[in-house]
């Protein structure tokens, strides 16, 4: 386990990708484009080099097992994990609770009163894991989609 580094760049790729993949299969969209990975790209690297980011990785045997993107908000002193993936052929291993605990510890370090995560509904491994730790739930984001009732509307 170690700090995500500017000179990473395959690894800041590869997050890239994932990020953005991840984020298409929450809205049932198609793969992402390499322009969308490139952006997620260049937002990886300017928000570690100019803000309070930090990606901690997991690689096993050279290959990224998993990573937690967290952002320090110093202005409420508050640590947002932006996103937490360990690959598939790695779960249950314990490296999602490392991982959590490693950015736990970063975000004490940076004396930070709070960290905050959003997970999706249907994961309940993550849902038990963060109980487990110590996390509360705290709200519920509910959402309606209107694209339908847009389109009902007009005919």
């Amino acid at each position: 386990m170690r700090k995500l580094k500017l000179e990473d760049k395959q690894i800041i790729n590869q997050i890239a990708y994932i990020h953005e993949r991840e984020l298409a299969e929450q809205n049932n969209a198609p793969r992402p484009t390499n322009f969308a990975v490139s952006l997620r790209e260049e937002m990886i690297i300017r928000r570690i080099n100019y803000m309070s980011d930090a990606i901690y990785i997991n690689l096993i045997d050279g290959n990224l097992a998993g990573f937690i993107w967290g952002h320090f908000q110093k202005e409420n002193k508050v640590v947002v994990i932006e996103m937490l993936y360990v690959a598939h052929n790695y779960r249950k291993q314990h490296i999602a609770s490392l991982l959590k605990t490693t950015i736990e510890n970063w975000a004490i370090d940076n004396h930070a009163h709070k960290i905050i995560g959003t997970i999706h509904k249907n994961n309940t491994a993550m849902f038990e894991l963060n109980n487990k730790l110590g996390y509360a739930t705290e709200k519920l984001i509910m959402t309606k989609d209107l694209t339908t009732l847009d389109e009902q509307l007009k005919e």
